[in-house]
């Protein structure tokens, strides 16, 4: 046996010791070979990984043989939340229960934990080069080269993979029109993000950049960034301990305060269409300007309050109440995007919410009309919707909130005392 036999036979029993170690889950007899194929698997984060082959022939090929192929497969996800709280006694409470039943039993609102969010959309192409060489009678040496793409998946280039097909076939076939969300989360997007648990700020073109704080946020906080030299910098944040009302509201209907069972499933259906709608991740930058006053009122309800309902203790109130009667319009507070649009959830009525970029949403509830629809583009000033007494209310009234991302932030805190509408 010469040099490069040994060699090949060295690298063979490597590659052999490896394939073994690895989980035998599907094997594919042929008349020459026993194959494992490969799969290709795609992770939130972007990273692409595959399993080593476990590849045994009776005999090597006698010729040269070159196998180019191309696979294609959609990917999609919509923004997924996972929360883990800092206190192994939450932790302990946590795990009482079963995934699927926790979101029902913890209020994340108020829970001390940090969270991780992942969101994917596009199509993943691999381009799978490979060519067998026979050595001898006895070996053959075979390499492959792989390559992936993100793509938006447009036809034709994608006839199989891309949005429009896989929505079409399943509207029309398989699960209802739109079982996949795919008309709030629009056709044809390639995107890979991902929020890790300290919130990492996301930088814009001119160099700006936005985050928040929620209610119960930890009062010593470090910013840090580097610059375009590769330079860090660090400072720290320290923001004032406030002191929250207790907010007693009586006259509450009970299927409000208790809902009853058959109602679940709405309300989980409706919290997780405002989820998602609250993480879009646009590039618009309207939340650089003044933020104005989005009605005329008397303000009922401030943010932060601890809720009691007909006695009963509630989740905080998030919002900034401004009492009018119903038909009294409701203005854009600054420009942005409308990126959901109901008029009538189970808990906030009239809903509205408009994108401002880069995480920041603002929020419009118990409205008793909507006069913008999903994709308009509104001015501030512009009139959106007109205050109204739908959900869970005893008066009319507009719930006013904001968000980043995932934390609830004070419109109080944003506002100038000016109306949007200055006409």
């Amino acid at each position: 046996m010469n040099l490069r036999e040994k060699l090949f036979f060295v690298l063979i029993l490597i590659y052999t010791s490896i394939g073994l170690a690895q989980e035998q889950t599907d094997l594919k007899s042929e008349f020459t070979e026993i194959t494992k194929p490969s799969i290709l698997s795609t992770h939130p984060l972007g990273l692409l990984f595959m399993r080593l082959e476990g590849k045994f022939k009776a005999k090597p090929t006698n010729k040269i043989i070159i196998d180019p192929n191309l696979a294609s497969g959609n990917v999609w996800s919509p923004p997924v939340v996972a929360y883990i709280p800092n206190t192994e006694r939450d932790r302990d409470f946590v795990r009482k229960f079963p995934w699927h039943a926790r979101e029902f039993t913890v209020d994340v609102d108020t829970l001390d934990a940090k969270s991780i969010e992942t969101q994917n959309d596009g199509v993943i192409k691999a381009l799978n080069f490979s060519i067998d060489i026979p050595l001898n009678k006895m070996s053959e040496l075979t390499l492959k080269m792989k390559a992936f793409l993100l793509t938006k998946g447009k036809s034709p280039f994608s006839i199989f993979t891309n949005d429009a097909f896989i929505e079409g076939f399943h509207s029309a076939v398989a699960g209802g029109e739109d079982p996949f969300d795919r008309k709030l989360y629009p056709y044809n997007k390639a995107r890979i993000r991902y929020n890790d648990r300290n919130n990492n700020v996301m930088d814009l073109k001119n160099g700006d950049f936005v985050f928040g704080f929620g209610r119960d946020a930890k009062t010593n906080h470090t910013l840090s960034w580097v610059d375009t030299n590769g330079k860090k910098y660090t400072q720290n944040l320290i923001i004032t301990k406030r002191d929250y009302n207790i907010d007693k509201i009586t006259g509450v209907a009970k299927k409000y305060v208790s809902p009853p069972k058959s109602v679940s499933e709405r309300i989980s259906r409706e919290a997780v269409a405002v989820r998602n709608a609250r993480a879009v991740n646009s590039d618009l930058t309207y939340f650089l300007d003044p933020v104005l006053k989005p009605a005329q009122g008397r303000i009922s309800g401030v943010y932060g309050s601890q809720r009691y309902f007909n006695g009963e203790p509630r989740r905080a109130h998030f919002g900034l109440d401004i009492a009018n009667k119903t038909g009294s319009p409701v203005y854009a507070p600054i420009g942005g995007t409308v990126v959901f649009a109901e008029p009538d959830l189970y808990y906030s009525g009239g809903t509205l919410i408009l994108d401002h970029g880069h995480g920041i949403t603002s929020t419009y509830i118990h409205l008793s009309k909507l006069d913008v629809n999903v994709g308009d583009k509104v001015k501030q000033g512009n009139k959106v919707a007109e205050i109204g007494a739908t959900g869970r209310v005893t008066g009319p009234h507009l719930d006013w909130r904001f968000n980043w991302k995932g934390e609830r932030l004070d419109p109080g805190l944003l506002m100038q005392d000016t109306l949007a509408n200055k006409k």
